[in-house]
């Protein structure tokens, strides 16, 4: 599964690098807050929260071309049940890619 794929948002940038920087510095904050509000509305255990923290990521990750966070996002606003088992093992999962996705972030000195 691809962890980033920058090349759809740098066509749309242009090669404007300063641009590129702040996109991904808005994700970092914005995708921080969001995973929060997923872990949130676990202890919470409210399935609309959980869809639309996993929406909001999903635009997010989407953007950044983040592949497969985009599709464990897609899963998890997919789900119809708050079954609290099902989605802590999910959040793990989602939370996993998200590390890898901040490490190629990182490993491109992107941040």
């Amino acid at each position: 599964m691809t962890i980033l794929d920058l090349s759809a948002m740098r066509s749309y940038l242009d090669g404007d690098h300063e641009e590129e920087r702040e996109i991904i510095e808005i994700f970092l904050r914005k995708s921080k807050k969001d995973i929060e509000a997923l872990e949130q509305s676990i202890a919470n255990e409210s399935l609309g929260a959980w869809q639309q923290s996993s929406h909001s990521l999903k635009g997010s990750a989407a953007i950044l071309g983040a592949k497969n966070v985009q599709d464990l996002c897609q899963q998890a606003e997919a789900m119809s049940v708050f079954d609290l088992v099902l989605i802590r093992a999910h959040f793990q999962a989602l939370n996993e890619a998200y590390q890898a996705l901040i490490k190629a972030l990182s490993a491109e000195n992107l941040i």
